[in-house]
C-alpha cells in the first residue's frame, strides 16, 4: 500500500502494468480492512452490550492512527484488550455472534492457561483464527509486567472510520 501511494504520486516512475497490480492490490486490501472493521464493531458492540469494557489493539486502529488511512496497513486479525475478570463473559457473548474458541480446555486447564496465557484465539463467521481476546499485553514468560486496568484507566477515545472507539493511551502505545 505504500508503494502503491508513492508510485500513484508519480506514475511515471513505474510502468503501467506494475501500478496496476499495486492498485489491485491496495483495493483488496482496503476492503478486507474495511470488512474486518465492520467486523470488529460488531464485536466492540456485542462486548459493550453485557458491560464488557474492550479496547481494540493494531489492526485497524493502528492503521488510522499511524498512516490515517484504513488500507495503508495489511493485518489478518483483531486484537481487543479486556479485563481478566470478564474473559468468562465475553466468551458467552462472543459465542452469540458465532465465534468459537480455536482450542478446547477442561474446567482445569482453562484456569491455569487463564494464570498464564494472555489470549484467546477465536474462529468466526468472518474467518478462522480472526479474533484474539486479550487479558494481558504479553505472555507472562516475557516477565513484562502490564497492569490492564492502569492500561484501561489511562485509555481514551480516538475516531475509528466515522465511529469513536477506546483506545491506548500514546504513551501506553508506544510501549
Amino acid at each position: 500500500p505504500l508503494l502503491y501511494r508513492a508510485l500513484n504520486e508519480r506514475p511515471s516512475f513505474a510502468p503501467a502494468e506494475v501500478l496496476e497490480q499495486l492498485r489491485s492490490h491496495y483495493a483488496h486490501i482496503a476492503r478486507k480492512n474495511l470488512r474486518f472493521t465492520a467486523e470488529l464493531f460488531r464485536i466492540l458492540d456485542c462486548l459493550e452490550a453485557h458491560a464488557i469494557s474492550a479496547i481494540p489493539l493494531k489492526g485497524p486502529l493502528l492503521a488510522e492512527s499511524v498512516y490515517g488511512d484504513l488500507a495503508m496497513r495489511d493485518f489478518s486479525d483483531l486484537d481487543v484488550l479486556i479485563h481478566s475478570r470478564d474473559v468468562g463473559r465475553a466468551k458467552g457473548a462472543l459465542q452469540r455472534l458465532d465465534y468459537s474458541l480455536a482450542m478446547s480446555l477442561s474446567d482445569a486447564e482453562e484456569r491455569a492457561y487463564l494464570a498464564a496465557g494472555y489470549e484467546y484465539t477465536f474462529d468466526g463467521p468472518a474467518g478462522r483464527n480472526l479474533l484474539e481476546l486479550q487479558w494481558n499485553i504479553l505472555p507472562r514468560f516475557y516477565a513484562v509486567a502490564f497492569d490492564v486496568d492502569e492500561l484501561f484507566a489511562r485509555s481514551g477515545t480516538v475516531p475509528l472510520c466515522g465511529r469513536t472507539v477506546r483506545a491506548l493511551s500514546p504513551e501506553d502505545l508506544f510501549l
